[in-house]
């Protein structure tokens, strides 16, 4: 369970980097939308939550 908790902080991580970050710091592979953006924002807070509570699942047992 503990590798389910690493996998969705990790992949928060990578999202946020990805679609938030890169709105902001325009790169070569071409302009993120406001979509992208905001639906990065919502992937974060999903897997970000999702991790939370199975960690404290993980505390309980």
């Amino acid at each position: 369970m503990e590798v389910v908790v690493d996998f969705l902080t990790d992949a928060s991580k990578i999202i946020f980097g990805s679609a938030v970050v890169g709105f902001f710091i325009p790169g070569l592979s071409g302009e993120i939308t406001a979509t992208m953006f905001f639906g990065g924002i919502s992937a974060t807070m999903v897997f970000l939550t999702l991790a939370a509570i199975l960690s404290r699942k993980i505390q309980k047992i």
